[in-house]
């Protein structure tokens, strides 16, 4: 008799579980945490083909921004300055920052570069591959490739020797060669770069944090932009700054 009665309790939580399971399946995640590479890991050799297209004026004003900006570490220690702002969850998803444009762009690759003061830096070059809410005049057109300015690398000299330089891990919080995103670009004042305002991976046709910030918001439950589709993505921002 009891075991009767337990059979059909047993097959209800088994059907309640496998439905829990197929649930998870389908869902969409809403923050970035798998599939990450330490791509910035891996030594780079001073390539020129990134500087077919740049003067020597241009490069060598760049080396001095990150020679300032991210001085190569002293053998004493000591801090490096940081730039940027700290957002929390409160803070408006869609960040009003003047001069920068959202964009749908695609990592297509990178370099990695040392200036003679030994500073190292790496430029994410990022095609345009839509142009959502343009900036000022000045703002690149669709399908055109962009620099991303970034902290760190690793480069290996001509003589084998390898020189890198850190931050933070290079898996954590970092755009990922070959993914898709929705992302916020500001022209770096006074250069011919960009910095990464705001990212969100839609590799996958959904939004997906991946910033700090952003995953906090998701996790308050308070993104209005997590699991969007691209289109509805892209219209909630043109409507935010529509505002």
């Amino acid at each position: 008799m009891r075991r009767e009665c337990l059979f059909p309790l047993f097959l209800v939580l088994r059907l309640c579980l496998a439905h829990t399971a197929l649930i998870a399946q389908n869902q969409e995640p809403l923050v970035s945490g798998t599939g990450l590479t330490d791509w910035r890991r891996v030594p780079m050799s001073p390539s020129p083909n990134s500087d077919l297209e740049k003067s020597s004026s241009d490069r060598e004003a760049r080396d001095n921004y990150w020679t300032k900006i991210a001085p190569p570490l002293s053998s004493k220690g000591g801090n490096t300055r940081i730039s940027g702002v700290m957002w929390g969850p409160r803070a408006p998803e869609i960040r009003p920052i003047a001069g920068s444009f959202w964009a749908i762009g695609t990592f297509v690759g990178y370099d990695v570069h040392e200036a003679s003061s030994g500073s190292i830096y790496t430029e994410i070059h990022l095609r345009l591959d839509r142009v959502i809410v343009p900036g000022t005049d000045t703002t690149p057109q669709e399908g055109k490739v962009v620099d991303i300015g970034i902290p760190g690398g690793v480069i290996r000299t001509p003589a084998g020797a390898i020189h890198q330089y850190f931050r933070k891990l290079a898996s954590q919080y970092e755009l990922q060669p070959g993914k898709r995103y929705l992302i916020q670009l500001l022209l770096v004042p006074n250069e011919s770069f960009y910095e990464a305002e705001d990212y969100w991976e839609i590799s996958n046709g959904v939004a997906v944090a991946v910033l700090p910030s952003d995953i906090a918001m998701v996790k308050s439950g308070l993104s209005h932009l997590a699991g969007l589709t691209e289109t509805d993505a892209t219209n909630y921002i043109q409507q935010a700054h529509a505002k």
